[in-house]
């Protein structure tokens, strides 16, 4: 009797899976990648409208419950204040500033 050799398939590798899915793909990558393009600059575009880009402001800090987002814009006065406004830009509200009168005592 003659042995048969048995071929066991190698398993392939996540990143081989996706590349093979990819080019199965093809044209859905691409509308996918382009819509991720598309979203990322404008949420930019979004961002750089309301000043948070301008490089007038610090970096964003997103409230816990992620509502909303603060951020200290400054004037060319040196003068700086701590903004709170909605993800989508609407109700922007300047909380504290080192000229305002201070309301807590």
């Amino acid at each position: 009797m003659r042995a048969t050799a048995i071929e066991i398939p190698r398993p392939t590798s996540s990143a081989e899976y996706l590349v093979s899915q990819i080019k199965q793909h093809r044209k859905g990558a691409t509308i996918a990648v382009a819509a991720v393009v598309l979203v990322s600059a404008a949420v930019a575009l979004r961002l750089y409208k309301l000043g948070i880009l301008s490089g007038a402001d610090s970096a964003v800090t997103f409230s816990p419950d992620g509502k909303r987002f603060a951020f200290l814009r400054s004037s060319g006065t040196k003068e700086s204040a701590l903004i709170v406004v909605s993800p989508d830009g609407t109700g922007e509200q300047k909380l504290s500033s080192p000229n305002a009168p201070d309301t807590t005592s």
